[in-house]
């Protein structure tokens, strides 16, 4: 309705998820439905190249962009190893990033409010890179340390359900 265009970046080489699992791949079919993008969410920590999980992310999802972003990015983005590669471009150079319209979640730094604020104060209409972490407001909690537990108690429920399933191990 409000002709919004977005670009969303999966990291594959998360300890929090499993990108195969069939509820992540229907949550991104629900994106792609939306008529948004898919691009790479690249951990520096990675064994892999970024090149190798942009493969990955492209063979799971054909019409993913020839995007990245990173995974804890350092403060200055200027220190930021991953340049534009190949046939790759980072998110970290114009025309996609500028400082002013670079609005992050992270550790809660911004309520929902003052992200929103952020975006209507946007009066150049430049991009807006937009960092949020969907457990930040999926959990419930008062700050990141109760986020974070209610998380981990939910993935280890996860889990235990996973294991009870497996005929295998539950003889």
């Amino acid at each position: 309705k409000l002709n919004i265009q977005a670009c969303f970046f999966i990291l594959i080489s998360s300890a929090n998820y499993n990108i195969f699992e069939d509820e992540n791949i229907l949550f991104i079919n629900k994106i792609l439905d939306l008529k948004q993008n898919i691009a790479l969410h690249y951990d520096n920590n990675c064994n892999c190249s970024v090149q190798f999980c942009h493969k990955i992310l492209k063979f799971l999802v054909p019409k993913c962009l020839d995007l990245v972003s990173v995974h804890n990015p350092p403060s200055e983005i200027k220190k930021l190893k991953i340049q534009n590669l190949e046939n790759i471009k980072s998110v970290y150079h114009k025309p996609f990033f500028y400082k002013e319209t670079y609005i992050s979640d992270s550790n809660l730094r911004n309520n929902p409010i003052e992200i929103l604020n952020k975006i209507k104060s946007n009066k150049k209409k430049l991009p807006i890179q937009l960092l949020i972490h969907p457990f930040n407001w999926m959990s419930s909690g008062n700050d990141i340390k109760e986020i974070l537990n209610n998380t981990f108690q939910k993935k280890i429920r996860i889990i235990d359900k996973s294991f009870r399933q497996n005929k295998n191990w539950n003889r």
